[in-house]
């Protein structure tokens, strides 16, 4: 049984690599050999050298595509920002919606011919574009099993497939608990420390978040005596931030998987008494961890999740640091929002039982 994972992997992204790694274990707790779609870099032996890398795209005959987790589908339409994302680089297809379709349906079968696709824990949009929306849905409904992570990318689907499992993300496995063994949570310190985790935004205008309200909150918090400490989730997608934490003398630190494990960032992130986040992971990662978090809305995803919780403030466009101070004071974790995390990953069990038994009914009639 000749099977591939396609994701947005080896990017160097912490979000991401999560990903892969509980990809790779739901797999092989199925005893299910698998070739990982993605750039041949040394760091992915170093977190795990069982995984099999396809770095070429090599034009191989496989029995099933698997489209294992995070936000693979989506559209930003072009503004003075630009179409910072997917399909940023192919050229002319901002007026052309039958070729950026084009290009959106080749992440469905880019020179990897399989019998069987399935998506397992995906999110979808947004799409500005309808037409485009619309023609990649029909793409996506033709597969043969469908898992995905939140109740707005299900209504995307609805009306063009009728056996669509409502999941979460793929980190609320119970194939991802190996990665949370031995995180050391603190507790609340004498002085709080609020993580910053942010990413750099050029899809929207609506999602950038101005370098003076950060500025202004690192500066509140110092006169408040909360320490604070950037955390960027990849060295390559963040740069922007990373340059003003720099140009500012402020303590931040990398995901480098050359030379971190997990657990060494998951420790450092357990290290936080709050988390304030413009990035969907970083949120995730908090609730695993029992953290309060303040959401920063660059984009849906992230009050799709947020607003589950109780307690949380989900900071919108246009940001403002009186609302993201007012959301660190304010953030307290309750006991509901353990009951929150216990739903997610319940569907993320159920979501993972029932890819089990889709790929084992493959595997049998191979």
């Amino acid at each position: 049984m000749n099977i591939v994972v396609k994701g947005a992997y080896g990017t160097r992204n912490f979000g991401d690599d999560l990903l892969m790694l509980t990809m790779f274990n739901l797999l092989e707790n199925i005893n299910c050999d698998a070739d990982f779609l993605c750039p041949d870099h040394n760091y992915i032996k170093k977190l795990n050298p069982d995984i099999k890398i396809n770095a070429n795209n090599s034009n191989k005959n496989y029995d099933v595509c698997i489209y294992g987790g995070g936000t693979q589908f989506f559209h930003f339409k072009s503004n003075k920002f630009g179409l910072a994302n997917i399909l940023s680089k192919v050229a002319g297809n901002l007026i052309n919606p039958r070729r950026m379709y084009n290009t959106l349906t080749r992440r469905l079968s880019k020179e990897v011919s399989s019998k069987s696709v399935s998506y397992i824990g995906i999110g979808l949009g947004p799409f500005e574009d309808v037409t485009i929306k619309e023609r990649v849905i029909k793409s996506l409904s033709k597969a043969d099993f469908i898992s995905l992570r939140d109740a707005k990318s299900i209504r995307y689907m609805e009306g063009y497939a009728d056996s669509i499992n409502f999941g979460s993300d793929l980190c609320f496995c119970p194939e991802f608990e190996p990665y949370l063994q031995g995180v050391k949570r603190l507790g609340i310190q004498d002085k709080a420390k609020v993580g910053i985790v942010l990413r750099d935004w050029v899809n929207t205008e609506e999602g950038v978040i101005p370098e003076k309200v950060i500025m202004k909150v690192v500066e509140k918090l110092s006169e408040q005596g909360k320490d604070h400490i950037f955390i960027f989730f990849s060295s390559v997608h963040d740069k922007k931030w990373i340059k003003f934490c720099k140009s500012y003398s402020l303590k931040y630190i990398v995901w480098n998987p050359d030379e971190q494990t997990i657990l060494d960032f998951l420790n450092i992130i357990a290290c936080c008494d709050v988390i304030i986040s413009s990035r969907f992971h970083g949120l995730v990662v908090s609730s695993l961890l029992s953290i309060p978090f303040v959401s920063l809305e660059i984009e849906p995803k992230l009050s799709i999740f947020s607003r589950k919780f109780s307690n949380f403030e989900t900071v919108t466009y246009p940001f403002n640091h009186v609302d993201i101070l007012q959301g660190i004071e304010k953030a307290k974790w309750l006991e509901e929002n353990d009951n929150v995390v216990k739903g997610e990953k319940e569907r993320a069990r159920v979501m993972a039982g029932k890819f089990n038994k889709y790929l084992r009914s493959i595997v049998s009639e191979s």
